[in-house]
C-alpha cells in the first residue's frame, strides 16, 4: 500500500509540475507524457533515462501539440536538477559518513581478508 501511495503522489506532483510550467497544455496530454515517462523509467539497462525521456518527449511534442522549445527546456531543467540533487545527496552523505567514523582502524577491520582479495 505504501508503494502505491508513493507512486501516485510522486507522479501526481510530476504532472502538477509540468502543468504549472506549461499551463496551456490540457491534462490528457500530460497524462500521455506521464505514461511515456513511466515506461522509459521502467526499462532496465538504459543509462541516463532522463535524457532518453527528454529526447522522446521532444520527438513527440509535435504530435502532442506541446511547444517543442518549452517542453525541451523544462525536461532539461528537470534532468539537471535531478542530477545536481543526486550529487549533493551523495556528497552530503559521504561527508556525514566520514565525520561520524571516529576510529579509522575500524574501517580496516571491514576489509576483505588477504586470501580473498
Amino acid at each position: 500500500a505504501g508503494h502505491l501511495v508513493r507512486f501516485v503522489l510522486n507522479y501526481t506532483l510530476q504532472v502538477a509540475q509540468w502543468a504549472i510550467v506549461i499551463p496551456e497544455v490540457p491534462l490528457d496530454i500530460w497524462i500521455t507524457l506521464l505514461a511515456l515517462h513511466i515506461v522509459i523509467h521502467r526499462v532496465p539497462f538504459v543509462p541516463s533515462r532522463g535524457l532518453v525521456f527528454m529526447s522522446a518527449g521532444v520527438g513527440l511534442s509535435g504530435a502532442l501539440q506541446i511547444p517543442e522549445a518549452a517542453l525541451g527546456s523544462m525536461l532539461l531543467a528537470q534532468t539537471l536538477l535531478d542530477r545536481v540533487l543526486n550529487l549533493l545527496t551523495y556528497a552530503g552523505t559521504s561527508v556525514l559518513d566520514a565525520a561520524t567514523v571516529d576510529d579509522h582502524e575500524e574501517l580496516k577491520d571491514l576489509s576483505l581478508p588477504d586470501e580473498l582479495a
